[in-house]
């Protein structure tokens, strides 16, 4: 599945794209990452052993953090004027 992740966000695509037509019909999300600045205020908090501790509990849980704030978006027609529309909550068929 294409995805773009970056040092702010993680964002996931699915959907169709018709190159003759120069159309998509997608389904983004995009979450930002935010687990790592739990750590810091943990280690800010807790000292650095307590966030070293909050940073390796945080990537062996695979970031939930993370997948609590995401935003999903659909992005239609043609690609000179797309339309961007925050999309409705998740299917529970959802494999992310």
């Amino acid at each position: 599945r294409p995805h773009q992740n970056s040092a702010l966000f993680r964002a996931l695509m699915s959907g169709s794209v018709d190159l003759a037509r120069e159309t998509q019909t997608l389904q983004m999300r995009v979450s930002p990452h935010i687990s790592e600045g739990v750590a810091i205020a943990t280690g800010l908090l807790g000292g650095p052993i307590g966030g070293l501790a909050a940073f390796i509990a945080l990537k062996l849980t695979k970031d939930p953090f993370d997948n609590l704030v995401s935003f999903r978006y659909a992005v239609t027609g043609n690609w000179a004027d797309p339309v961007v529309a925050k999309a409705d909550e998740p299917r529970a068929s959802s494999n992310e």
